[in-house]
């Protein structure tokens, strides 16, 4: 009886090392289903990793439109882009990108500071559909935050 709870502990003790030495997504969780309410709308994800993975569409529309002047985290020509979201409002975003030289042209604030601030360098038009943009921007909000802000007391 005795050695076969040592047997059954030993296999479930290894099976639990195994996991954890081989699916580094097993300790974080990010891999695990959620659900959330986005702008009233319910939203779940099969996982973060799928999520980031499976969004060829917005990956595709950053690499072809937007990777020549933008990063994530640093400056190329443009300012960065993650965090943008939260540092202006979704349709202040969405209008800057179909069409930032109109935004300047009718003097929106904050289009004119970008523009001053960033060697008043253009960005194109672009022509994407709102779905074009919403994929575009869940690729651009799904990707890590490599400079995290200490809390502060």
């Amino acid at each position: 009886m005795l050695n076969t709870a040592v047997l059954l502990l030993t296999v479930v003790v290894g099976a639990l090392v195994y996991q954890l030495v081989t699916d580094k997504d097993f300790l974080t969780g990010r891999n695990e289903p959620w659900c959330a309410t986005v702008e009233e709308e319910p939203f779940c994800s099969i996982g973060y990793v799928e999520e980031v993975l499976h969004n060829q569409t917005g990956r595709t529309l950053f690499q072809n439109n937007c990777a020549q002047c933008h990063d994530f985290h640093a400056v190329i020509v443009g300012p960065p882009l993650y965090g943008v979201m939260e540092r202006h409002p979704k349709e202040w975003v969405y209008s800057f990108v179909l069409n930032s030289s109109k935004m300047v042209e009718d003097k929106d604030s904050a289009a004119i500071t970008v523009f001053k601030e960033y060697a008043k360098q253009q960005m194109p038009a672009f022509a994407f559909s709102r779905a074009d943009l919403d994929s575009l921007f869940d690729y651009i909000n799904a990707q890590p935050n490599i400079f995290p802000v200490a809390a502060m007391d």
